[in-house]
């Protein structure tokens, strides 16, 4: 064994340069797989690595101000229950810190067991009274610290003893309900080698595992760490706990798999020209046997750049190889924009949802026909919402959305099945609701209003919603406020020219009212979509990388098998330049069917494909635009003309009379 590494040692010597053009491209597939790995792992685990280290229990169920020893005594009775525990739930409680407030507090009295958090940042509740727990994303947001103060609706001015994990929502503010935790006592004090083939494939196998092991460590490493950051803000986000040190155990198995794939890659060529004539591998058998001027050569054109395309299509199976592993990169790359763009419009434009309104005004119905008047407004009208509980299903929410007039003028989510609503007896919902409930058109949805009234709809219709999980119903306004006189409605305004959004609600403000954007995302955090956009540009960068390494291992290779053919041309005077347009025109061979497969791809498989894991929630469309697919075009001849010039200046380097000596 010692003997075989030594020789790989000297192999690696005497082929310094493709060792290194090796490791980089196991550095950069490295690199990538780091990323998708640190990403993927963290958002498979991290709920369980979250739940693990709060102790969370297995089921939470919630019940009204009943005597706590009737109920205990019925969960007693239920069978499998190894333990439980209880604690007081107070919502819509106003919390103020720092400038800060919200009126939607949740406060959880803790009464002892197992209490469903995990501290990670200061301490758990002592015994002394005047002091709160945080939830972390509460914490992040409003820059609470341990030792800082908070002030409680009913309890006052509390210190803030430690910041908790809580896995069982996500967290603020993408759950609209901010979240802390007090003791029990606080209630209380405030209310009371050789020649053999097998030797010559080790041999490879060898050369290529010094090769990958550390450039596969490298790559991994640095694609974990540039992932760690993006990937540790969207698990925040979403109230999950990063890997920790569970990650470096995938990252390990991910460093094996590329090692074992990086020598595989290497042991099978090798294997196969071992199979082969000695003769024939040394005089280049693979390319020596095929007519100098095929079909394909012909319609490639003549001179420097269409002899380069010659000799990148003359090996047809390499070509293919290549043309199909960049168009696969840059079909991901593509999707990854895509996404990004997507995402944004989700954060920023709220006709990507069906909402046609540009602004939300809370105001008085008095106001409507002032606030019509602004100049630049073209319509407005009221709406109401109100979270009803299907009347079979208490535990299933449904949020009810009503207009008295031109609602399809103001939102019109697309249409899954059915029709749109012809009456005060019918109703769309969302396709999340018609999942979660079994309905389908002529169905009946039965809810109960908050103040008791049980409203039924037939269901005309189901659309493809985003608000609220989906689980929405858009019924007439009418029937809504004879159940809910006192239902308190909101003004939507579309304007004339959504570019004069700043002119309008400066005149909206002489009204003494205060408008707001209407939002496009169904979160309460658009920075939540400006994380995710960034991890999928960032993997998008990780494989551009990929196309980089793929270009410039084709020219290698090209420029290593024609190398006689290159000092041909340099020895009649061909200089620089000319070296690189026809290595130009060889990897413009291979980029520019790349190029137009990759869109085909995107727009035929990978859009489609990932559009349709939310269709039965929202209309995605996932197709590249213009721009998109020629930036992405543009990027691929970019990657050529820097693969072209690397590969060019090193066999500018070489002496000419070197390369000859292959004639």
């Amino acid at each position: 064994m010692s003997g075989l590494l030594r020789a790989a040692l000297a192999g690696m010597g005497a082929r310094r340069s493709r060792a290194l053009l090796a490791a980089a491209g196991v550095f950069a597939a490295a690199l990538v797989t780091g990323v998708a790995a640190t990403t993927g792992f963290g958002l498979a685990t991290g709920f369980d690595r979250a739940a693990e280290r709060a102790d969370l229990p297995d089921v939470l169920a919630r019940f009204d101000r009943d005597d706590r020893r009737d109920v205990d005594e019925r969960v007693r009775a239920l069978p499998n229950v190894r333990s439980r525990s209880y604690r007081l739930e107070v919502t819509n409680l106003r919390l103020r810190a720092g400038g800060r407030r919200t009126r939607q507090g949740v406060v959880h009295v803790v009464l002892g067991g197992r209490r469903g958090y995990a501290v990670t940042e200061g301490r758990d509740l002592g015994p002394a009274p005047g002091e709160v727990l945080v939830e972390r994303g509460l914490a992040d947001a409003w820059d609470l610290e341990p030792g800082d103060p908070l002030r409680v609706q009913e309890l006052g001015e509390l210190t803030v003893a430690g910041v908790v994990l809580s896995p069982d929502n996500v967290a603020f503010p993408l759950a609209k309900t901010a979240r802390v935790y007090v003791g029990e006592q606080e209630i209380r004090e405030r209310f009371g080698p050789d020649a053999r083939p097998e030797a010559n494939v080790a041999l490879h196998a060898a050369e290529a595992a010094l090769v990958a092991v550390p450039a596969a460590a490298l790559g991994l490493g640095l694609g974990g760490l540039a992932a760690a950051g993006p990937s540790g803000d969207l698990l925040s986000a979403l109230n999950e706990e990063p890997p920790g040190g569970a990650l470096l155990g995938v990252l390990a198995v991910c460093w094996a798999v590329v090692v074992a794939v990086s020598c595989a890659a290497a042991a099978l060529p090798a294997w196969r020209a071992a199979r082969r004539p000695v003769a024939e591998v040394l005089r280049g058998g693979d390319t020596g046997t095929r007519p100098a001027r095929s079909a394909s050569a012909r319609a490639v054109g003549s001179g420097l750049a269409g002899t380069g395309a010659r000799f990148a299509l003359a090996a047809r199976g390499r070509w293919a190889g290549s043309v199909a592993t960049l168009s696969a990169c840059a079909g991901v790359v593509l999707l990854m924009l895509a996404l990004a763009s997507l995402l944004e419009r989700l954060r920023d434009d709220p006709g990507t949802l069906g909402k046609r309104f540009q602004l939300t005004v809370r105001a008085e119905d008095y106001l409507l026909p002032s606030i019509r008047r602004v100049d630049g407004v073209e319509a407005a009208v009221q709406r109401w919402t109100v979270t009803a509980a299907h009347s079979f299903r208490l535990g299933e929410p449904v949020r009810l959305i009503a207009y008295r007039e031109q609602r399809l003028r103001f939102e019109a989510p697309p249409l899954a099945e059915g029709r749109r609503v012809r009456g005060a007896n019918e109703a769309e919902i969302g396709a999340g609701l018609a999942e979660a409930l079994g309905l389908r058109p002529g169905g009946t949805l039965a809810v109960q209003a908050p103040g008791g009234t049980e409203l039924r709809y037939r269901v005309a219709g189901i659309v493809r919603a985003l608000e609220n999980d989906g689980r929405v119903a858009y019924v007439d306004a009418g029937r809504l406020l004879d159940a809910e006189p006192d239902l308190q409605g909101s003004v939507v305004v579309r304007l004339r020219d959504p570019d004069d959004r700043d002119a309008v609600i400066a005149g909206l403000r002489e009204l003494d009212v205060e408008p707001q954007r209407a939002g496009g995302a169904v979160t309460r955090d658009g920075a939540f979509l400006g994380v995710l956009a960034a991890v999928l540009r960032a993997v998008g960068l990780a494989v551009g990388l990929v196309c980089l390494y793929a270009l410039v291992q084709v020219l290698a290779t090209t420029a290593r098998e024609r190398r006689g053919a290159i000092a041909v041309l340099r020895a009649a005077g061909a200089g620089p330049r000319d070296v690189r347009a026809l290595l130009g025109g060889a990897a413009a061979a291979v980029a520019i069917p790349a190029a137009l497969a990759a869109i085909a791809l995107e727009t035929l498989v990978f859009g489609p494909a990932v559009a349709r894991l939310a269709a039965g929630y929202a209309e995605l469309p996932l197709t590249p635009s213009p721009l998109q697919a020629l930036a992405v075009a543009g990027g691929l001849s970019a990657l050529a003309a820097v693969a072209a010039s690397l590969v060019a200046r090193r066999a500018i380097r070489e002496p000419v009379i070197a390369g000859l000596r292959e004639e």
